[in-house]
């Protein structure tokens, strides 16, 4: 993504996803979703929210799949920001939560980013929960 050679990315995107079309989904769903996490950070660098938007529903809609956490986390945040956009505090609260308890599973620094986005979600929500109610949230609270 540093250097820029978004077409280049974009043609090898491509040739994964025919791949991935090449056979049944509950066999291709996990490789399918390893592309769809890297179109979505292609998208979000080039900041196209459209392209986002219909990347994170189709990534939503595949249940056969056993992501890695950091996958999985990646497309979560990506989604809880696309909400936070759309001021859809609630659902931006979900997949922020969702984002974080993966990064916590892989141990990936990404957490802490995503529990301030709880924070932020749920003070514009106006909800009441609470993010650090969780034990996975509990030992990040004096952040």
């Amino acid at each position: 993504f540093q250097e820029g050679k978004y077409d280049e990315l974009m043609e090898e995107l491509r040739v994964l996803h025919d791949w991935c079309a090449d056979g049944a989904l509950d066999r291709k769903g996990t490789q399918l979703l390893n592309v769809y996490a890297l179109e979505i950070q292609l998208y979000t660098e080039k900041q196209d929210p459209k392209r986002i938007r219909e990347i994170y529903q189709a990534a939503d809609d595949i249940k056969s799949a056993i992501p890695d956490p950091r996958v999985l986390g990646v497309i979560r945040e990506s989604g809880g920001k696309m909400y936070m956009r759309q001021s859809m505090w609630t659902e931006a609260y979900d997949c922020m939560f969702a984002a974080f308890r993966s990064y916590e599973e892989a141990s990936d620094n990404r957490k802490i980013a995503c529990l301030k986005y709880l924070v932020v979600t749920k003070m514009l929500a106006d909800a009441d929960i609470n993010p650090f109610d969780t034990n996975e949230a509990k030992a990040y609270q004096p952040h």
